[in-house]
């Protein structure tokens, strides 16, 4: 039966179309059940059962609400922001039984212990459920949109779990000598739970593999680093499990009940069948989007799907090199065409530089050829997937930039991306350098930027002058006449030649000296110490190309030395690898500067 649930929820419309209404079904019936077990405490008093089953059938709607909001992307949605959302239900069902108590309340001597078994009965049907849940769920990010990795890590729990449990009773009831828990669970022995954790390794390993692959989920890990994965995640999942499976006998026992129900001939109730699972949810949900996860296929980066291992030459080939096979899901033939670009143009760019064999069947790209072909070009498409997602369209130069950092021809960004946003337009730094260069601009009141022609110093500078305007940080944006002629308008942009600036305070303004390798050191610091109060200044300058008489110190260079280390001031030195024109200028600029140290 659960097999057949997940094979229609995994081809249902939306992850988790199926699988929703079940958890819900589900909490009802166990929070029902645990009311029961309280009932038959008698010394106790009982919580109310209408506080309880809602209350907790509350908290799973809200911890679905982020993916069943009807009106798009619902703030918080993320992985983390979804356990929030947990706690939200949590804290709203215990604020009303909180309320309903107040309200019944006419003596003292039971309301503590009513609100205290009302809680735990909301937390731990509503509370672990809602974590079942957000198993199902997982998508976003590395985990894609389709809901695949959803569908597998919500499997691996119950396989891990349930294999724990047949592995259990087997082992026990062939060698089991030594009571586990002789109190709490009489039938339970070490021997039987050794012997769930090996059948749950093996069933862990076959999910995670085999299944993995068939789902389109395979991580492309080393075979010591996915044995070692599958172990850390069935030892972890099936201690959480098993502790689950004794919390329950000890409410049932403290009930003087065998089990929480008996509409399930062979299995009990709900609970019975639930004990394990709900506990173990948690630590299952940790491990998929923590790194302790990532030692086997849990939690990787789906960046390679359904790759199959293969080697292309005779066995006897010394130099045989590793072939693989990937897939990618897209959404349909528009997101195809956008990948792709018009008249394959994109798709072009990314055969040159990671020269894959590249198809589209059954609404998948799939890949194939040389291990690291296959592996650059498959994180070249999630990029541009990513970037699809994220700006609606790729132009050239943007796949240009993708596919030269997946490359290693462009060091990808670090850190946070600074962003300048300007009317009709995102300006996105394109190298890690550009995006140090722009962060240096907005924490520092001074910055000396020194790179080759093509690095984009100039059109940064400006980019941020425009939006320290536009956001009223500044009143006045103050250039060299030659490089900003098209920007002068209504004396808000004002174009000033070096030598007029003499005597001036320039207060309110974002000052930007354009070619400053050409300045001398005494126009430098007159340049310089004309700064006044809320005011920024970028100088930016190529240091290879100075036009100075011989024997004239560059003012720039000189100031770089003198300045740099100072608080408030930045020095940004942009390489090669920065230049975002024509992809031939970085190997023509290194090709002159290899000349040059001859």
């Amino acid at each position: 039966m659960v097999a057949g649930l997940a094979w229609l929820d995994y081809y249902a419309a939306r992850p988790g179309l199926v699988m929703a209404p079940l958890a819900i079904v589900g909490t009802f019936l166990a929070a029902g059940e645990l009311v029961r077990l309280f009932e038959h405490n008698h010394q106790t008093p009982s919580p109310s059962r209408y506080l309880v089953v809602p209350g907790a059938v509350a908290v799973v709607l809200v911890s679905l609400a982020p993916s069943f909001w009807p009106f798009g992307e619902m703030p918080g949605a993320t992985l983390m922001g979804r356990v929030g959302w947990v706690a939200i239900g949590l804290a709203g069902s215990c604020s009303i039984v909180f309320a309903a108590e107040m309200l019944r309340y006419r003596e003292p001597g039971s309301a503590t212990t009513r609100l205290a078994l009302a809680i735990f009965g909301i937390a731990y049907a509503g509370g672990l459920m809602g974590f079942v849940a957000q198993l199902r769920l997982l998508a976003g990010g590395r985990w894609g949109s389709d809901g695949r990795w959803g569908m597998l890590a919500l499997l691996s729990l119950i396989v891990v779990v349930k294999s724990n449990d047949i592995g259990a009773y087997c082992f026990g009831r062939l060698f089991g000598r030594t009571k586990l828990a002789p109190v709490l669970s009489p039938g339970k022995t070490w021997e039987g739970l050794a012997g769930g954790f090996a059948l749950s390794t093996v069933a862990t390993m076959a999910t995670l593999g085999p299944l993995a692959q068939a789902m389109g989920c395979d991580s492309q890990r080393t075979l010591p680093g996915w044995i070692a994965g599958c172990l850390v995640y069935a030892v972890l999942v099936g201690i959480a499990g098993v502790a689950g499976d004794l919390a329950v006998s000890m409410l049932k026992r403290d009930a003087y009940l065998k089990n929480s129900s008996t509409w399930m001939p062979g299995f009990g109730g709900v609970l019975d069948v639930l004990d394990s699972i709900l506990f173990a949810a948690p630590v299952a949900f940790l491990l998929w989007i923590t790194r302790l996860g990532r030692l086997g296929i849990t939690g990787a980066p789906a960046t390679l799907y359904a790759a199959r291992r293969r080697m292309s030459a005779s066995p006897s080939t010394a130099d045989s090199q590793r072939m693989i096979e990937a897939t990618i899901p897209v959404s349909g033939p528009e997101e195809t065409v956008l990948l792709f670009g018009v008249g394959d143009e994109h798709l072009k760019k990314v055969r040159q530089r990671a020269p894959a064999k590249i198809a589209t069947r059954n609404g998948r790209i799939h890949l194939s050829g040389d291990e690291q072909a296959v592996m650059q070009a498959t994180a070249i498409f999630e990029k541009l997937k990513a970037a699809v997602s994220r700006e609606g369209a790729l132009t050239g130069d943007r796949v240009d930039e993708i596919v030269a950092q997946v490359t290693g021809e462009r060091p990808a960004i670090n850190g946070a991306e600074v962003v300048i946003q300007q009317p009709g337009i995102t300006i996105r730094p394109r190298t890690d350098g550009q995006n140090t260069y722009l962060k240096a601009i907005r924490e520092h009141d001074c910055v000396f930027c020194i790179g080759p022609a093509g690095t984009g110093k100039t059109y940064l500078a400006v980019a941020a002058a425009v939006e320290a305007l536009r956001a009223k940080q500044i009143r006045k944006i103050m250039m060299d006449y030659d490089q900003l002629k098209r920007y002068t308008s209504e004396d808000i942009i004002e174009v000033a030649p070096l030598a007029y600036m003499r005597g001036r305070t320039l207060n309110n303004a974002f000052i930007i000296m354009d070619e400053g390798q050409n300045t001398t050191v005494p126009q430098m610091k007159m340049f310089l110490t004309r700064m006044g109060a809320k005011s920024k200044v970028v100088v930016t300058g190529d240091a290879t190309q100075v036009d100075l008489p011989p024997h004239t110190r560059s003012g720039l260079a000189d100031a770089v030395e003198r300045l740099d280390g100072i608080e408030g001031i930045a020095c940004v030195r942009l390489q090669t690898t920065d230049i975002v024109r024509h992809r031939l200028v970085s190997l023509i600029v290194n090709a002159y500067e290899k000349g040059e140290k001859r």
